[in-house]
């Protein structure tokens, strides 16, 4: 990104105090009617509140966000963000296997879940299946069932 690319980029972005700046959403390239349908979906789920924020502005928010949620397994949404972005500035490759990057378990990895990438453990994908801290055991393969990248299991 050039000095002068930046330099527009920080001026577009916005740090909130009390109130949150709001810019309509066609502005920043949001979809009226795709907004229109996630607010349909989000009254049909169990979602209390949901906010989309570009650069600092409020593009949208439905529900009350003031009110106080209870959220469970955000960790990993919020893992996948962090790594999207080291991901996209190009600092990670989302194709490493976990053997290239030497990373192993108390219970050693075997070959083919060493083979595992970034990739499948953020789509949870990586055909590990050692046991979880929380009882998340129902469903779960047995070891070495399923090759990384080919089967999706919700794993702690």
């Amino acid at each position: 990104m050039a000095s002068n690319d930046v330099l527009l980029a920080a001026k577009n972005h916005v740090i909130p105090d009390n109130e949150w700046h709001q810019l309509p959403a066609a502005s920043q390239g949001w979809s009226s009617e795709g907004l229109a349908a996630l607010a349909l979906e989000l009254a049909n789920g169990r979602s209390t509140a949901f906010m989309i924020v570009q650069s600092g502005h409020l593009v949208f928010q439905w529900g009350d966000i003031a009110l106080k949620s209870t959220i469970a397994s955000v960790r990993k949404s919020l893992i996948n963000v962090l790594y999207g972005i080291y991901i996209a500035e190009g600092k990670i490759d989302p194709n490493v296997t976990l053997a290239e990057l030497d990373i192993d378990d108390n219970k050693p990895l075997t070959p083919a879940e060493r083979k595992a990438t970034v990739m499948d453990l953020l789509m949870a994908r990586s055909g590990i299946y050692l046991p979880s801290v929380y009882n998340t055991e129902a469903g779960r393969p047995p070891r070495g069932s399923y090759p990384p990248g080919s089967h999706w299991f919700y794993n702690n």
